[in-house]
């Protein structure tokens, strides 16, 4: 072997094994095994101060190490064990070289064969993706996440479903017998953590060691969870998407983005697309005026844009009353019983909430606890033209939701009569 090839090997043979132990150990174990050294080669002190020079070196490589990956080749951040290794590599070199150690014959290509066979069993660097989450945090996240946790069942898990990468553990509800579900996840999807491997982490209080078990890459929260974003990013990386940014189509955009399911995501748009198109075709929509109220403790809670609901009546052209209007994109009021009619229109919409046991009888009871005899405060109601929907179906936000209300509303309006053009 001639000498220019001999150094080339002095020089990266250490620099590869070292990537092998940090891949083995992870970096705390491997700059705790070179700290020692690093220190004893600086200081040359006594016992003491050998220790407490691992302790300082040991950090500041640590620290350095995570810098120099973050902000020297942005936008790529490398993983801190990239940058150890380079650093840790050359210092063995230097070892090597102090110690006068040569690596020739049968001891260099043992050598070389074992450190073939470790690098098999070496993790591989997975690559990743800064990502700008709605607090606007910039996040270095898995570009290709393989175990995420999802801490809202409607806006983050059905999504997430219906991208093709379900999460590995979920926020969810508990029924009063004590057994878990995914709100609307059966029924949207088929997918619920009864016929599933998707662990349940809690309800409004989330398990903090069931996220740990879950052994997540990344953490999906929403800014309205209780659990503080800093405790879930001790975890894993962290990200926070509010539903109210946007709605539907930004949280699929987001969470797309997050997990590489961009392509599944335009399948999905160009089937709801079909279905609008089919809706518009179906009804002349502009000339039809249309509402979304539900009772809530005494008073009618009304949207911009109720959920799914509201999104497929905004996007195939209905109108609404001028109250609705005036509530901003993503808004929502509470109105007094006074200003019923002021939601009155040619249909008015309601919904009603099945996973709890109730009917829609219990909407109409809780109407009636807003105003006695409010439906004759309404033409719409008056005419046969109040129209009640299940919930689960139209506040989730998913396209398995919104294929649904296009049918729903296609099959409400189509072929009734209209109050005749004031």
């Amino acid at each position: 072997m001639n000498s220019s090839r001999l150094a080339l090997l002095r020089v990266a043979a250490p620099i590869i094994l070292t990537a092998v132990c940090v891949s083995c150990v992870g970096n705390i174990g491997f700059v705790g095994l070179i700290a020692p050294h690093i220190s004893r080669f600086i200081l040359r002190g006594g016992q003491t101060t050998l220790l407490l020079g691992s302790a300082v070196s040991g950090a500041l490589l640590v620290i350095l190490a995570d810098s120099i990956g973050r902000l020297a080749f942005l936008p790529l951040q490398l993983p801190a064990g990239i940058i150890i290794s380079l650093i840790g590599g050359p210092f063995f070199c230097y070892c090597s070289g102090s110690a006068g150690t040569v690596f020739n014959g049968s001891y260099m290509r043992l050598f070389f064969s074992l450190l073939i066979l470790l690098s098999f069993f070496a993790r591989a660097t997975e690559p990743v993706q800064v990502f700008t989450d709605d607090l606007g945090r910039k996040v270095t996240v898995p570009a290709h996440p393989k175990r995420i946790v999802s801490l809202h069942d409607l806006d983050i898990t059905i999504p997430l479903i219906e991208l093709g990468v379900p999460p590995v553990a979920s926020h969810g509800r508990t029924r009063p017998d004590g057994s878990h579900f995914i709100r609307s996840g059966a029924l949207l999807t088929g997918v619920d953590f009864d016929n599933s491997s998707i662990a349940f982490i809690g309800t409004a209080d989330i398990d903090i060691e069931a996220i740990v078990a879950a052994k997540p890459d990344l953490i999906i929260t929403e800014p309205t969870r209780n659990t503080p974003i800093e405790q879930l990013e001790k975890i894993a990386p962290t990200v926070s998407i509010d539903h109210l940014k946007g709605g539907a189509p930004e949280i699929y955009r987001k969470l797309a983005e997050l997990t590489g399911t961009q392509s599944q995501l335009a399948i999905l748009e160009r089937r709801y697309q079909a279905q609008i198109n089919a809706l518009k075709a179906t009804l002349d929509s502009q000339k039809i005026t249309v509402s979304v109220i539900q009772a809530n403790q005494g008073k009618i809670n009304v949207m911009h844009s109720y959920h799914s609901l509201g999104r497929v009546l905004r996007d195939a052209g209905f109108r609404f009353p001028p109250l609705i209007e005036s509530i901003p994109e993503g808004g929502r009021m509470d109105v007094s019983a006074e200003r019923l009619p002021e939601l009155d229109a040619d249909f008015v919409f309601a919904t009603w909430r099945g996973d709890t046991g109730a009917k829609p009888q219990d909407e109409l009871a809780a109407m009636e606890k807003v105003m006695p005899g409010w439906c004759q405060f309404l033409t719409a109601c008056r005419s046969g033209r109040y129209v009640l929907i299940s919930r689960e179906e139209a506040i989730s936000n998913s396209f398995a939701s919104l294929g649904l209300m296009a049918a729903q509303i296609q099959s409400q309006i189509a072929g009734r009569p209209l109050p005749e053009a004031k």
